[in-house]
């Protein structure tokens, strides 16, 4: 679930606490299968490389990977982003500017047939397992395309997305000052669900009668909308362009807070 320069304002909501700068945002939950044939989008569940790169990175970034998870998957970030100013630091410069307590997420990057993209990454403390020496997890993973793609072009390039509808996803959109479309991944595996709940971490974890964290992506669309209840989300909203993407978790509380738009079905590449 998520948001770029509102910084998730839903998760906000959530806790009771107004926004703050955060690289994650929590978005909705749950939904049935649409019995309309035409509102079910196919996208293809297979793994992109980037190509064109000097040095091919099959690997997959992923919630709740470890800074030595990603180091060994992708190597060194070209550098990091401050999540708050935007500004941009060398790699020499990162490790002084989270030591100043600035915030900021690690830069790598990723080419497909059609398309560039820029991975921010941002790693949160896991204190799940020691308060002294927690584990730095990646909670959430911001995406800036070079050129605009719909929801379901996207699904279909970047294995970090396909990943999240590999056993079934829903669809839901929101009117904010723009319009955002939510894919939440209902039928993640227990090994994601665990994923989810370590980069909740500093939230509170899933359980009998706790929020129930999934991995979700956000997507910005291009273009305007009324926040106040004349612009309703339809299916027509994964027609619509985005540039920026934020991979997040989301929980079931906050789905009666968004429209559902129905079920993605898995299918053949039809672009």
């Amino acid at each position: 679930m998520l948001k770029f320069t509102k910084l998730f304002p839903l998760f906000g909501l959530l806790v009771l606490a107004p926004p703050a700068p955060s690289p994650s945002s929590p978005g909705p939950l749950g939904t049935s299968p649409s019995s309309d044939p035409a509102a079910r989008q196919p996208f293809d569940r297979r793994d992109v490389g980037p190509q064109g790169s000097e040095h091919p990175q099959p690997s997959t970034l992923r919630l709740g990977m470890t800074r030595a998870d990603v180091r060994d998957a992708f190597g060194a970030a070209e550098g990091c982003v401050s999540t708050r100013t935007q500004r941009v630091f060398t790699m020499l410069e990162c490790s002084d500017a989270e030591a100043s307590l600035i915030a900021v997420r690690y830069l790598y990057r990723r080419k497909t047939a059609d398309n560039e993209f820029e991975l921010q990454v941002f790693f949160a403390p896991d204190v799940r397992e020691s308060h002294l020496h927690p584990v730095g997890r990646v909670t959430s993973i911001t995406i800036i395309a070079d050129k605009g793609s719909t929801p379901i072009e996207l699904l279909n390039e970047l294995p970090e997305l396909a990943a999240l509808c590999r056993n079934g996803c829903s669809a839901y959109g929101e009117c904010t000052l723009r319009p955002e479309v939510t894919i939440v991944a209902e039928h993640a595996t227990q090994e994601e669900r665990q994923a989810a709940d370590g980069a909740a971490a500093g939230w509170s974890r899933s359980g009998p009668n706790e929020v129930r964290w999934f991995p979700a992506a956000s997507f910005e669309l291009e273009g305007r909308c009324d926040p106040l209840g004349r612009s309703r989300a339809d299916r027509s909203w994964l027609s619509q362009k985005s540039t920026q993407i934020r991979i997040t978790v989301t929980g079931g509380v906050l789905m009666r807070m968004m429209q559902p738009l129905g079920a993605l079905s898995p299918g053949e590449n039809k672009r």
